[in-house]
């Protein structure tokens, strides 16, 4: 395993097909904005693009989580505005920069989980959309640099009354390092799904928040 240092940017580089686990000093959106031309020349990470609408596949860690978010016509014009324009993944915890501020098919985000100055890159790409009366979403796969391969998707219905969020992934490690680490990734994942469904529901019930 070989690393590349520039500055406060450190590539860890495994030997295998794609370099990951991208550490940068201060993730803001600026900085994470210049590297979206790279990252959308670079190809998905794992085959089974898409799979996050059909039958998971054989081979990964899977997970599928729904949480009721209210209920209402406001609740789910409110959830889904806040799905489709990535304020739920900042109100999580992420810097979030995008070229796209809506999510679309094929828009690339730049994703970082900070911890004080620095931040882990996690570089995906949005597979599919969906936006109807009463169901929106996307789903977004990995890129080179993300320490997991696998694909995500987040979904908003309103069966009746009853507003949810559906989240259902599968991932596994995109490198030895992340798989060496054990359940930490796991309890990672499980941690982030958590403040998705919180950072939704709180940003369903008080839609001005939408703005911040």
């Amino acid at each position: 395993m070989a690393a590349e240092v520039i500055g406060f940017d450190v590539q860890v580089i495994p030997d295998g097909q794609f370099p990951t686990m991208r550490v940068i000093w201060r993730p803001h959106t600026a900085n994470l904005s210049r590297r979206i031309p790279w990252y959308s020349e670079q190809t998905f990470t794992y085959p089974e693009i898409g799979a996050t609408r059909e039958a998971l596949p054989p081979g990964y860690h899977r997970v599928t989580e729904r949480t009721v978010l209210g209920k209402g016509k406001g609740v789910f014009d409110a959830a889904g505005s806040a799905l489709m324009n990535w304020s739920m993944h900042r109100r999580a915890g992420l810097a979030v920069a995008a070229s796209a501020e809506r999510v679309d098919v094929g828009v690339t985000a730049v994703m970082a989980v900070t911890l004080g100055p620095l931040g882990l890159v996690l570089p995906c790409r949005v597979v599919w959309t969906e936006d109807g009366p009463d169901r929106c979403g996307f789903a977004y796969g990995t890129l080179p640099g993300h320490p997991e391969r696998g694909e995500e998707s987040f979904v908003v219905q309103r069966d009746g009354d009853v507003v949810t969020l559906c989240i259902i992934a599968f991932s596994a490690p995109g490198n030895v390092a992340v798989r060496l680490a054990g359940p930490i990734p796991r309890y990672l994942q499980a941690r982030a799904t958590t403040r998705y469904q919180q950072s939704l529901a709180s940003l369903s019930a008080e839609p001005s928040l939408l703005d911040d």
